[in-house]
C-alpha cells in the first residue's frame, strides 16, 4: 500500500490559481515533468522526476489548500521519497511568500523612500546569500534548494522595484516582506549545508 503525503497552504484557496502555477512553475525548474493526469481537472498531475514518479493533486479544502502526493508504488512506499520532500519543501516556500505578501498588502503603507532603502538593504544580504551558494558549489556542495530560494528572491526584487516605478508601492511593500522570507529561508538553507 502507498502512502500519500499530504500537505496545506493554510487560507490560500482564493489565490488557488496563482498557488498552482507557481507550484508548477517551481517544479518544472528543478527538473520535474509534469503532465495532465485528468484533463477535466486542473489540478491532477501526473509528476515525475528521475526514477520516481506519481500523482499530484491540488485541490481547495475549504480556505485552504490541500496538497497529495501519492508516489507509485514501487517508489519506497515506506519512507518520504526524495520528490515528496522537494514538494513539501516547495509548498512551504510559496505558502510562506503567499503569506509574506497577504500580509505586506495589511500593513501600514510605508513611504516610497523607506521601501527603497530596504529593498537596497536586502538585495545587498541576496547578493552574499549568492556568493555563498556560489561558495558551496565550488566545494562541490548540492545548494539546489538555497538557490532555487534565492532566485525567487532575485525574481520578486525586480517585481518590487518595477512597482515601485509603476506607483505601486503597496504591491512594492508586499514583496519587499515576500523577499526577506526568500533570503532568510536561503540563508537557513546555507547554514544546513555548511554544518
Amino acid at each position: 500500500m502507498c502512502i500519500q503525503h499530504v500537505y496545506f497552504a493554510r487560507s490560500h484557496a482564493t489565490g488557488y490559481s496563482a498557488f498552482l502555477n507557481h507550484l508548477v512553475d517551481d517544479l518544472t525548474g528543478t527538473g520535474a515533468e509534469i503532465s495532465p493526469d485528468d484533463p477535466r481537472f486542473r489540478g491532477s498531475m501526473r509528476i515525475r522526476r528521475g526514477s520516481e514518479y506519481g500523482i499530484l493533486r491540488v485541490i481547495r479544502s475549504g480556505p485552504d489548500i490541500q496538497i497529495i502526493y501519492s508516489p507509485d508504488e514501487r517508489n519506497s512506499p515506506a519512507r518520504k521519497t526524495p520528490l515528496a520532500m522537494l514538494i513539501e519543501e516547495n509548498v512551504t516556500d510559496i505558502d510562506d511568500e503567499m503569506k509574506a505578501l497577504s500580509d505586506g498588502q495589511v500593513q501600514e503603507p510605508q513611504s516610497e523612500d523607506l521601501i527603497r532603502i530596504t529593498l537596497s538593504d536586502i538585495h545587498l544580504e541576496l547578493l552574499s546569500v549568492q556568493e555563498e551558494i556560489e561558495h558551496l558549489r565550488s566545494r562541490g556542495k548540492d545548494v539546489s534548494t538555497p538557490e532555487r530560494r534565492a532566485l525567487r528572491a532575485e525574481t520578486l526584487y525586480h517585481e518590487a522595484k518595477s512597482d515601485l516605478g509603476d506607483g505601486h508601492v503597496q504591491a512594492a511593500m508586499a514583496k519587499t516582506i515576500a523577499i526577506q522570507v526568500m533570503v532568510e529561508k536561503a540563508e537557513a538553507g546555507l547554514s544546513e549545508i555548511e554544518e
